[in-house]
């Protein structure tokens, strides 16, 4: 006997993000347990996390600190990562100060700034 089948999917899960994301292209470094060391790229950051480009596989979990130019150095729990991308989550939120200082900050041939939020 056979049985014809169909399944749908649908999604009904809630965004999970809280916080608003700007788009960013700033050179930064992460250390954790494991390795010493890695330079990085940050995408995209909010006050509650971060996107980065790093090159390698970070396990999810992993606790790591960030230094960014603007920020200085920050605990986050890494979320995911996959195809050397990472997205972390900070162990204690940004404030919004913070944030505009981070956007906001330049240098002098530096690739940084702000490109405007994200959409969810």
């Amino acid at each position: 006997m056979h049985i014809a089948a169909r399944l749908a999917v649908q999604n009904f899960a809630p965004e999970r993000r809280r916080a608003a994301r700007y788009a960013l292209a700033q050179d930064a470094t992460i250390a954790g347990t494991g390795f010493l060391g890695a330079d990085v790229v940050v995408t995209d950051i909010s006050t509650t996390g971060f996107h980065a480009r790093t090159g390698m596989h970070i396990p999810p979990g992993s606790l790591i600190r960030l230094k960014l130019a603007g920020l200085g150095m920050i605990v986050a729990r890494i979320a995911w990562s996959r195809d050397g991308d990472v997205g972390g989550e900070f162990v204690n939120p940004i404030s919004e100060q913070r944030m505009r200082q981070i956007i906001g900050y330049k240098t002098a041939g530096a690739n940084c700034g702000l490109a405007g939020a994200l959409p969810a």
